[in-house]
């Protein structure tokens, strides 16, 4: 009897298991990792850019949200202005918010992800190899993770009180404002050091990652 053809895959029989020929073909999993492992611009930097960009965004955002409260204080109560510039103030203060908490979470996410890769990368290399670049790694964490929490936690703190302000007994509603003020100043002062901490971190970050080979041999002393 002639037997049909068999549709199986080459090396596998009719019931799909290895047949005497079959050799497993492990070079997909192979070249995805030797791509991976190979591209010059596996981490492009558009990320950093782009939570350097967010973090400038929301320190400029408490700037001009500043400054329609200083001048929304300046009017008094009955100022025909005040509806205009309460709903400004207001306007700026919600997407400032909502840009520090993104851009700061994510910096904090970056690193973390980053910093998995790249241990799981120099894996298989020698403890005293190893070292310099785990070192790099947690330095950069902690250089990062303070002024983008605080920052954070500013953020939130100011919009909690600007909501006091417009809510206070008038009996309290002077102490209210100046708890909204010094905690917008705070917020404001806390993002700008969160830029200046984050812009070199993400350079030297971004270093390592693109060759930790490199920067592992810049790290180790002469001679090792």
């Amino acid at each position: 009897m002639i037997r049909p053809p068999s549709l199986a895959p080459e090396g596998l029989d009719d019931s799909g298991a290895p047949g005497p020929g079959h050799v497993r073909d492990t070079r997909g999993a192979r070249f995805a990792k030797a791509q991976w492992r190979d591209d010059p611009v596996r981490y492009p930097p558009a990320m950093a850019i782009a939570l350097l960009l967010g973090t400038a965004a929301a320190a400029a955002g408490f700037l001009v949200t500043s400054f329609f409260g200083f001048v929304l204080a300046a009017h008094g109560p009955h100022d025909p202005l005040v509806r205009f510039l309460v709903t400004r103030h207001v306007l700026y203060a919600i997407p400032t918010l909502l840009l520090s908490l993104f851009s700061q979470s994510m910096v904090l996410f970056y690193f973390i992800g980053t910093g998995r890769l790249v241990k799981d990368e120099i894996a298989g290399w020698t403890e005293e190899r190893r070292r310099g670049v785990v070192s790099a790694l947690r330095r950069f964490k902690a250089r990062t993770s303070p002024p983008a929490t605080f920052a954070m936690l500013a953020a939130i703190v100011a919009f909690v009180l600007g909501g006091w302000v417009h809510t206070a007994a008038p009996g309290i509603r002077g102490i209210a404002r100046i708890a909204h003020l010094s905690t917008s100043v705070g917020a404001l002062l806390l993002h700008l050091w969160a830029l200046l901490a984050e812009y070199p971190t993400f350079v030297e970050n971004n270093r390592l990652m693109a060759d930790p080979a490199a920067f592992a041999g810049a790290t180790l002393p002469p001679g090792a």
